[in-house]
């Protein structure tokens, strides 16, 4: 069943503010580039959630193309001039019955992406889905490596049509030499914060806590990721994933992308359930060994 969504996509707002705004401001990176081909879900080193089988971006017309979600009509999604998610650029499908947003983003070498869409148009969460990719990684066999980076997400409230985009900030580490053979990961996303899509700070929300995995390949296996408040309670939680790009080493070329999905109570109080999904790009900032 769909309803109206509610959708205000408006930099007027803050023409009086100072500071730089992380819904529109700063300069989005245009370094995004098309490392995984087709751009299909099925491709090499290339993964994706929800209804999408296709994620693709074109550099040469600063575009996205996203497949099989209902009512987007032919699944060309235009870039929002001023909008920006934590410094990814915001896209939306440019016509259909249902309004559809994505946020898209690249590592700062180009060695991987990641990217989400989604939609209030409907009384339970809607369509959409994640999608993240590498053009191949170099990992060590010893070692600790470091990455900070940043996160952008979209919370959809369930039954109201609102949707809200998030912030937040990535560390994520890996030890090579143990677990045995298989390593171990695990991640933080803290200063998190909700934005209407106006840019107006809906609330501070807790910190996500990804529970410690394995290595497989290039890519992190799928975790545990919990929304853990104040108290220390669980909120929300859900599952991440990530994958690694470039060579991880005492060069510090590492780049990292990732995409989880969260849902439970609304963190700031609100009485409806919130399904929360969003994507991390990081840098490699140290290595131990």
């Amino acid at each position: 069943m769909k309803i109206l969504p509610v959708i205000l996509l408006s930099t007027s707002v803050l023409a009086g503010c100072s500071g730089v705004n992380p819904i529109t401001g700063g300069t989005p990176s245009d370094d995004s580039s098309d490392v995984g081909g087709p751009g299909t879900c099925t491709a090499a080193n290339t993964a994706c959630s929800g209804e999408v089988n296709q994620f693709n971006y074109n550099p040469s017309s600063d575009t996205l193309t996203i497949n099989n979600l209902p009512f987007d009509l032919r699944g060309t999604y235009d870039r929002l001039p001023g909008v920006s998610v934590n410094g990814f650029p915001v896209y939306m499908n440019d016509g259909g019955d249902e309004i559809y947003l994505a946020i898209f983003g690249t590592g700062p070498s180009g060695t991987v992406e990641g990217g989400v869409v989604g939609t209030g148009g409907y009384v339970d969460f809607g369509y959409g889905g994640t999608v993240f990719r590498s053009t191949g990684a170099s990992l060590p066999q010893v070692g600790e490596a470091t990455f900070t980076g940043d996160y952008a997400g979209m919370r959809i409230y369930q039954g109201t049509g609102v949707v809200h985009f998030v912030t937040g900030d990535l560390d994520l580490r890996i030890d090579f030499d143990d677990f045995d053979v298989v390593g171990a990961v695990d991640l933080t996303i803290t200063d998190r914060e909700a934005w209407t899509t106006g840019g107006t700070s809906a609330g501070v929300l807790p910190y996500l806590s990804g529970s410690t995995t394995q290595l497989s390949g290039i890519r992190m296996k799928s975790t545990a990721i919990a929304e853990i408040d104040g108290a220390g309670n669980t909120v929300a939680q859900g599952e991440t994933a990530a994958i690694f790009g470039g060579t991880i080493g005492t060069g510090l070329d590492g780049e990292v992308a990732g995409t989880l999905t969260i849902q439970g109570p609304d963190a700031l109080g609100g009485p409806n359930e919130v399904k929360e999904t969003g994507f991390y790009v990081g840098s490699q900032v140290g290595y131990n060994r």
